[in-house]
């Protein structure tokens, strides 16, 4: 090793402090510094300059680990980011794991997806400490629903990167014997599935694992292989590896067969397929195009690096097959509605692939257009755009098809008769196998982490005030030019968009993908009753790939919508009124009534509460009325009032007259 000189002090690098070293001790002395900015400028010149040092780095380590119990957190997730950055294969011992420990379960997400980054690239010092950190990962799933994708990709690494470890370890993990059968567990339970993770993914470098496993451990792989391909090992392959041998194999009955290879064949079939349907009759090819695209959608679900190209040519054949035969307005309108999700949610389209798509789009416009009787001004104007935008975009392709322009301005239904017969004779729009499967075509994908579900728990908020819910989401593929919003819809019809700013985006390291945390606001200013409102995310075309008139107002849902029930709070607020209205009544009434009264409640206390016991709730907990009730109800409350003041102004004068006589 190199010495290395500061200030004319020669110093050997295997034996210095780095505390001791001139300017690195002073950048040390800066991580304990009173203000958080300069403790975080401190990690952030530690990590540039370790990255030159490789000795530094490895003593820095202890140094950055120690940042974690930092009051700010700001500077504890600075810390974190860094140590995942220069512990690429280095042992964490047991007090620097259990700093781990504890903020595993913090209540920042970024934190604990800054620690999953570090648990999947170092390793663990001895098994207890991992046994230990397997139970707090499993325990973070079960409090953050939103990190179980997050903490299965950290077990998978670390069963890899401690498959010795994990091997010992193996008895406590997954319930086994060595001469008695145990009882199956529940692959539904999260703690065995994550046992199942390490185990398989440590087999793959520990093959004597794989000879003392129980059997229905082979039953479970086959169906964690099939969910969840990525996390799931291929131990049927494991002799490939250098370091395994032949013998420790699945048997072929006990190993899951791919379904790559076949779902390819399948797809590459259907291509050749499609070019049959030329020449069938119209009705038939109808057919045979729905046909395909159910295909298709089948190939779609089998394997998923297939799933965008087989989805994109899947909606493709579902608009010939609408086009084909006995096209109506409400069919053309579903088919526009595709050609618009086929500009929008799909990207990595060729300059060839890409117009083809746009011709139909302005192919089923002017569909629509031709089978109307009558067109107004907006659908005058939306077509004329729509033509001119394209002709455009003809240009660029250098292609070019004969049109009237008299006809155009003069009767625009019969130049949209004209313009759909040429368009349908053009080679060019009669290609059905232009897209193969080896395009690098992309479908954006948001999936909601949180709530995954409709909401449960009912959300209360008073007329013309809103109420608010945390949303987590996982973005893929989203194009950062498009935009991207939440659309909130009522039962009444109304809607409303949310946007998502730039804020609430961040990207993950480990896939690539985005990360959105946004908030749903619920409001609505004339909702009187209970009812649910749902929740989506919509997307926003691209002016330059697809015809828009508005770009604000035109969006395609790429989500399925969410219910969450409304409760407003206005008719509790009634209910209370009534109440007191009530209470007005018994202070009118006369001493004797009163204690008639109060002796009849004592009496039907009992029966009060059996009767509260068997409804469960009264009508002001309930918080739920019929405005035609409340409105009787007041109406009979008044009418009792006046009725109690006569009674009263007629005993006053019976008194009068007593005392006169």
């Amino acid at each position: 090793m190199d010495d290395i000189t500061v200030h004319d002090v020669t110093v050997d690098a295997q034996s210095a402090s780095i505390t001791a070293i001139g300017p690195c001790g002073a950048l040390i002395s800066g991580l304990e510094d009173e203000y958080s900015d300069v403790r975080a400028a401190a990690i952030d010149s530690c990590y540039d300059i370790s990255c030159c040092h490789d000795v530094f780095q490895s003593k820095l380590v202890e140094y950055i680990v120690s940042m974690f119990d930092d009051d700010i957190e700001h500077v504890r997730l600075q810390a974190m980011r860094v140590l995942g950055k220069i512990a690429q294969g280095r042992v964490l011992r047991g007090e620097q794991v259990l700093s781990i420990l504890t903020e595993l379960l913090s209540r920042s997400y970024d934190i604990r997806s800054a620690l999953h980054d570090i648990l999947r690239v170092v390793r663990i010092g001895d098994p207890d400490t991992l046994y230990k950190l397997f139970h707090r990962l499993v325990e973070n799933i079960q409090r953050f629903k939103t990190d179980t994708h997050s903490v299965l990709r950290c077990l998978r690494e670390l069963g890899q990167n401690n498959s010795a470890f994990i091997a010992l370890l193996l008895p406590k993990l997954l319930p086994m014997h060595s001469y008695l059968d145990v009882q199956e567990p529940q692959f539904s339970k999260i703690d065995h599935t994550c046992a199942l993770i390490v185990v398989l993914n440590a087999a793959l470098y520990h093959p004597s694992i794989i000879s003392i496993l129980p059997d229905y451990v082979f039953r479970h792989y086959r169906y964690l292989r099939t969910k969840e391909p990525d996390l799931t090992p291929n131990l049927e392959k494991n002799s490939s590896h250098s370091h395994l041998t032949t013998t420790t194999t699945f048997n072929a009955d006990t190993s899951l067969s791919i379904t790559s290879p076949s779902s390819h064949d399948v797809f590459e079939r259907i291509l050749k397929l499609s070019e049959q349907g030329q020449d069938l009759h119209a009705s038939d090819r109808q057919k045979f195009y729905r046909n395909l695209a159910a295909e298709l959608h089948k190939v779609a679900e089998m394997d998923v690096n297939l799933l965008a190209i087989s989805e994109c040519i899947s909606l493709y054949y579902q608009v010939l097959a609408i086009i084909t035969y006995q096209c109506n307005t409400r069919t053309c309108l579903k088919a526009l509605s595709i050609c618009k999700r086929l500009l929008t949610v799909f990207h990595g389209y060729s300059k060839e692939q890409l117009f083809i798509f746009q011709q139909l789009h302005l192919y089923c416009h002017l569909l629509l257009v031709s089978l109307q009787t009558k067109l107004t001004t907006n659908v005058r104007q939306r077509c004329y755009k729509h033509i001119q935008w394209q002709r455009e975009k003809m240009k660029d392709n250098q292609i070019e098809i004969d049109s009237d322009e008299k006809l155009l301005h003069t009767n625009l239904i019969s130049y949209a008769q004209q313009f759909i017969s040429k368009i349908s004779k053009h080679p060019l729009f009669n290609k059905t196998n232009f897209i193969k499967a080896n395009d690098p075509i992309r479908m954006t994908s948001v999936t909601f982490l949180e709530p995954e579900v409709d909401v449960e728990q009912v959300l209360e908020f008073l007329p013309g005030l809103s109420v608010s819910i945390s949303c987590l989401m996982n973005a893929k593929n989203l194009d950062r030019q498009q935009t991207i919003n939440i659309k909130v819809s009522y039962s009444d019809g109304k809607s409303c968009l949310l946007p998502i700013t730039d804020d609430n985006i961040r990207t993950l390291t480990e896939d690539n993908s985005l990360r959105i945390d946004s908030k749903i606001t619920f409001s609505h200013h004339h909702w009187l009753r209970p009812d649910h409102a749902t929740f989506s995310i919509v997307l926003f075309p691209i002016r330059s790939q697809c015809f828009v008139m508005d770009v604000n107002e035109e969006y395609i849902e790429i989500t399925k919508p969410i219910r969450a029930l409304i409760h407003p709070k206005y008719s509790q607020h009634r209910s209370r009124k009534k109440h007191s209205v009530d209470e007005k009544t018994t202070t009118t009434t006369t001493p004797v009534v009163q204690l008639e009264m109060d002796m009849g409640d004592d009496d039907n206390d009992e029966h009060d509460a059996e009767w509260l016991d068997e409804t469960g709730a009264d009508e002001e907990e309930t918080g739920h009325m019929d405005d035609d009730e409340s409105e009787m109800d007041t109406s009979q409350d008044e009418e009792q009032v006046d009725f109690v003041e006569r009674r009263a102004n007629h005993d006053s004068d019976d008194d009068d007259d007593n005392m006169t006589y």
